[in-house]
């Protein structure tokens, strides 16, 4: 790749091959089996396994399970690229062109703070994230237009690929990196409903309740290894206590609590639709603000809030030309801590397509 907006980049090349069979053994029981191998000239190669099994309980409940590896190598952008976004003013450097890009920054005087122990740890290449993951849930059809699925999923990740803020730029500009997590864990549960309780109108809702962290923290907060044996700071007391595992809270920018709610309707006598979506995300961690390099209740959290949006489309001219009108955030949501999400997103749009009636 020779790209302008990359500083230096070496030469990666990567290649997978992917089988998959479906065999339904019996009425009541289905398996789907793949394998897939990824090839890359820096990273090596792996093998991934994967195994899904179906079984109906009864005919309106069905278990679900799958189980399965992956393998993800770091790609240019992680790697090399550095991104500005004017809009929402902030700065993301590749991996391996770190330490020179923020010395370029900080001799221009662009740089207000570093975050030198987090820099310390990134002065390495990034590694190939491995991931193990399980997930098991039933599924409840009472009615053909009626589905209920409840589940929980275990993803157990070795070095997760994780973007962290690295440094403050100047004019409050934050810069953002990629970090390996030596040892992570995704582990949660998910609930979806959907019905359609009128002809052509269908709502569907959903929740998730997820738990992330990174366990190479729970081990050294265990075994009280610097930095992270350093005292919690409460700054509404004044008041300091040695850390336990239990006040680690979680990787930087996962939330807890996610959910959304949706609502389609198509009105065929005038060929419109009307898509409606509210979604949910809940408390997340923005950064450490004691001092301590890991997450606890005393840091930088951006709050949860809702986001509404809605698209009407109309069809015309025997369904060759659409017309799309498309309202995202429309309260216009904003909050300093989050720098890339937009105000309020007005589209207008046409669409014409060519074929036979």
């Amino acid at each position: 790749m020779n790209d302008v907006s990359l500083t230096n980049p070496a030469s990666v090349s990567s290649g997978f091959a992917f089988l998959q069979g479906d065999w339904q053994l019996t009425k009541q029981l289905g398996v789907v089996a793949g394998l897939r191998y990824d090839l890359t000239n820096t990273y090596g190669s792996k093998l991934n396994p994967s195994l899904g099994l179906q079984y109906k309980i009864i005919p309106t409940l069905t278990f679900k399970a799958g189980a399965g590896t992956g393998f993800k190598a770091p790609d240019f952008k992680s790697r090399y690229l550095v991104f500005y976004n004017p809009a929402a003013n902030y700065l993301v450097i590749g991996n391996e062109v770190l330490r020179q890009t923020l010395n370029q920054l900080q001799a221009q005087g662009q740089i207000s703070e570093i975050r030198q122990f987090l820099l310390n740890q990134l002065d390495q290449n990034l590694q190939a994230e491995r991931s193990t993951s399980l997930n098991l849930s039933l599924e409840w059809k009472p009615k053909e237009n009626i589905k209920v699925e409840a589940g929980i999923f275990h993803h157990a990740l070795r070095n997760q690929i994780n973007s962290i803020q690295v440094a403050t730029g100047s004019g409050n500009r934050n810069i953002y990196t990629y970090q390996n997590l030596p040892e992570a864990v995704n582990k949660g549960i998910d609930v979806s409903f959907s019905i359609s309780p009128l002809k052509n109108l269908e709502l569907s809702a959903g929740y998730q309740y997820l738990i992330a962290k990174d366990l190479s923290v729970i081990d050294s907060i265990k075994t009280g290894h610097y930095p992270y044996n350093q005292n919690i700071h409460d700054p509404a007391t004044g008041n300091s206590y040695a850390p336990k595992p239990s006040d680690y809270w979680g990787i930087e920018n996962r939330s807890r609590h996610m959910a959304n709610f949706k609502a389609f309707y198509n009105y065929r006598p005038w060929d419109a639709s009307l898509n409606i979506r509210v979604n949910y995300r809940g408390k997340y961690p923005f950064g450490d603000r004691n001092g301590n390099h890991f997450i606890d209740r005393y840091d930088t959290f951006v709050n949860g809030f809702f986001m509404f949006n809605a698209a009407f489309e109309k069809k015309l001219m025997k369904q060759h030309l659409s017309i799309r009108l498309t309202a995202d955030n429309i309260l216009n949501y904003t909050d300093r801590l989050m720098p890339g999400q937009p105000g309020r997103v007005l589209l207008a749009g046409l669409t014409y397509r060519l074929y036979k009636d």
